[in-house]
This record gives C-alpha cells, sequence and structure tokens, in this order.
C-alpha cells in the first residue's frame, strides 16, 4: 500500500517560515487536497515532498522510505522555471532527482548550454 507521511516538516526561506510543524498522511486510493490562498507555501509543500526542496526540520516518508528523492514527481500548473534556482540549477534538477552525480549532471548541463550559446546566463 502506498503512503505518504510528512512528520513535524517545517521550511523557511532565510528568515520567513513557509511551513512549520505540518503532520500529513496519504494512503493508497485516498484523494487529498490542499487548499489555500498564493503565498501559503502549498508549492514549496509539493517541492518538498518530490525531493526538490530539502527538509530542513522533520521527515518525509514514502512507504517506509525516509526523504526519498526521486520517488515523487507531479506536474506544476504553470509551465515555469523554479525562480530560486539558477538556470544551472534547473537543468541539472532533473538530472539529480534521477541520482546522477552532481559533476556529471553539471558536465552534461554545460555542453547543453554551449550548444544553445546559453553558457553567458549559466549562474543567473
Amino acid at each position: 500500500m502506498t503512503e505518504i507521511r510528512l512528520e513535524h516538516v517545517s521550511y523557511a526561506y532565510d528568515d520567513e517560515k513557509i511551513l512549520e510543524d505540518i503532520n500529513l498522511q496519504v494512503t493508497s486510493g485516498e484523494v487529498v487536497s490542499i487548499l489555500g490562498p498564493s503565498g501559503v507555501g502549498k508549492t514549496t509543500l509539493f517541492n518538498l515532498i518530490a525531493g526538490i526542496l530539502e527538509v530542513q526540520s522533520g521527515r518525509i516518508i514514502l512507504d517506509g522510505e525516509e526523504n526519498p528523492k526521486g520517488s515523487v514527481s507531479y506536474m506544476l500548473q504553470k509551465d515555469l522555471l523554479l525562480e530560486h534556482k539558477t538556470v544551472l540549477g534547473n537543468i541539472i534538477l532533473p538530472l539529480l532527482i534521477q541520482k546522477v552525480d552532481k559533476a556529471e549532471a553539471i558536465a552534461k548541463a554545460d555542453e547543453i548550454l554551449a550548444t544553445f550559446q546559453l553558457t553567458a546566463v549559466r549562474d543567473k
């Protein structure tokens, strides 16, 4: 039975707390809706569950495995890049989620950037 469990998960950007002491359990076949106005942490929550962001406090457990990167994915509402990451960070993210070595991911990204003559914006 698939299960996603969050235990006392908290997250902050700089000094601004976005999520504080979140507890949630979702089992296979259960339908859950996360609702709230813009800016309350819904996307941050999904980014934590998907492993895009690292858990700062608490635990995320998927089928008994704590903080499993690359096990959960979701489609963003809008086709956007992750604004808190650089161009390089956005390019290497899928590779890191698939557990490709970071140095290898960066080398592949640099090849792609060079191919499209985008090396100048690599760190923006």
